[in-house]
């Protein structure tokens, strides 16, 4: 048991977390390649990060950037490439108490000093990190660090670079806001032209996060509906691709299902969702559930994570996903099966030559 007096309240506290998580301070770092921040936090971080740096070179120090995640990105910062490798994981999960898996963890950021930190590899410099929040809905969008040498802050005034740290993250989130209410105005644009256009259509049009119903796309679609067509819009912003997909919602109605991706392909605006009722198929009798029943496992998944509300209480929700995975337990069991004997046979056919030799 290790006494904790003197030790600052926060630290303690995420030093309890990472002991409760037996995190191995010796433990070689973990990585996540494919983390990024998103496009529009990129666009706006880059200004602010630029004047910062500025700052931490001259005092022998840098900036980092992270995704909301975790995960070290250098997309903002490619000179750090040789200095911290790309994609490493800070959550205090993996790497114990940090600037920025504690700033995500306790949700604000702040100091967290060299010897406060929970790994030896980290206990040469102090960083104050803070938290780019989305300016409308309050979620993490990045996490920014100054990191600075501990003579360099034992000699400064912390208070003082700590305030400059939260005029960036202020900058930074007031430019967001000017960008997401104007991406939000063009997508609404957008929405009232596809409803002008199928004015007894059910249309949708979400940014990601919420969503805008047409008055028939409210009276059309139920609750499982929701789910479904939530899962696939999802799905579709993630691949950057434009999609039509045939499918059954409950009480067995078949529709087409219409996904644009208006503005820039790289970096759409949101998706404007269109669906239409197709002629009854006549192979066999409606079943409750159907139009989750045959989703692909990716496409439920992101259901849940786009429209939790929708999907957290859903019998037919939790029951499609828990087939899908199934399916794919199925597949997986069986493919190790075909390894499994493939591996036998070749192991038979060795045996077999060395006995004839």
């Amino acid at each position: 048991t290790t006494d904790l007096t003197g030790i600052r309240p926060r630290i303690a506290r995420s030093w309890r977390r990472c002991a409760a998580m037996k995190v191995d301070p010796a433990a070689d770092p973990e990585f996540d390649l494919e983390a990024r921040i998103d496009e529009q936090t990129r666009q706006c971080l880059e200004p602010f990060v630029r004047e910062v740096e500025r700052l931490a070179f001259d005092a022998g120090g840098d900036v980092t950037v992270i995704t909301p995640e975790g995960v070290l990105t250098h997309d903002l910062t490619p000179a750090l490439v040789d200095r911290y490798q790309q994609g490493r994981i800070l959550l205090e999960s993996v790497s114990g108490t940090n600037g920025d898996g504690t700033a995500l963890e306790d949700g604000h950021g702040g100091w967290v000093y060299s010897q406060e930190h929970y790994r030896e590899d980290m206990m040469t410099t102090a960083c104050y990190t803070v938290l780019i929040r989305d300016p409308f809905r309050d979620n993490v969008r990045a996490c920014v660090s100054l990191t600075l040498p501990e003579m360099v802050i034992s000699a400064s005034d912390a208070r003082a670079v700590g305030l400059v740290m939260e005029g960036m993250a202020a900058k930074t989130v007031r430019e967001l806001a000017k960008r997401l209410a104007s991406r939000e105005q063009k997508l609404f644009v957008e929405y009232l032209r596809m409803t002008r256009r199928y004015k007894a259509g059910a249309v949708l049009a979400t940014d990601g996060k919420n969503f805008t119903l047409s008055d028939p796309a409210l009276e059309f679609l139920r609750e499982d509906d929701f789910a479904a067509v939530s899962g696939y819009a999802q799905h579709a912003l993630r691949m950057r691709s434009e999609a039509e997909h045939e499918l059954t919602l409950s009480g067995d109605r078949p529709v087409r299902l219409t996904i644009s991706l208006p503005g820039d392909v790289s970096d759409p605006l949101g998706a404007i969702l269109v669906v239409k009722p197709l002629a009854p198929k006549r192979n066999g009798p409606a079943t409750p559930d159907r139009a989750l029943a045959h989703l692909p496992v990716e496409v439920l998944t992101a259901a849940k994570e786009f429209a939790p509300d929708w999907v957290g209480d859903n019998a037919g929700y939790r029951k499609a996903l828990a087939a899908a995975e199934a399916r794919l337990l199925a597949e997986a069991s069986r493919h190790s099966q075909e390894l499994d004997e493939t591996r036998r046979a070749a192991e038979s056919a060795s045996d077999e030559l060395a006995a004839s030799r």
